[in-house]
Parts: structure tokens; sequence; C-alpha cells
């Protein structure tokens, strides 16, 4: 049996500095379908910004308040 933190590693790294879907990436991966991979990559530290769609690391998109949280640094602007 493969070890679901490798995958959820291997999705995160496919999807670092892309604007691909989850479903896409999970779809090209053969990853289970039935698994919450976005609560995922919020739990591993890798996020959508809510602007251009980009995936980044958390600690890179601005997280300033509930109005302005989740955009990395050119949509923030």
């Amino acid at each position: 049996m493969i070890d679901k933190s490798a995958k959820v590693e291997e999705l995160a790294k496919f999807l670092e500095g892309t604007c691909a879907t989850i479903h896409g990436a999970v779809e090209f991966l053969e990853l289970d379908p039935d698994i919450d991979w976005e609560d995922e990559m919020l739990t591993y530290g890798m996020e959508e910004c809510k602007g251009c769609g980009w995936w980044s690391e958390s600690g890179e998109l601005i997280h300033e308040d509930e109005e302005n949280t989740g955009y990395c640094d050119q949509c923030i602007e």
C-alpha cells in the first residue's frame, strides 16, 4: 500500500507554481478522487491564491484580515 503522505507531497509538488485545478491534478496523477485533496493541501501548507488561482506555499500568501486573505503579492496590489 502506498503511503498517503507521499501522495499528498506528490500532489503539492505537482500543483506548486501552476494554476492547475485540484480535480485535474488528481485525475492526472491517478489519485483517489474521494479524498478531500484541497483540505490535504491546506494541511500540507499549499494554497491557491484567491485572486489568480496560482498554487504556492501558504506562507507566501498574504493573510492580513478576513477581507484580504489568501492573495499573492501581485493580486493584493
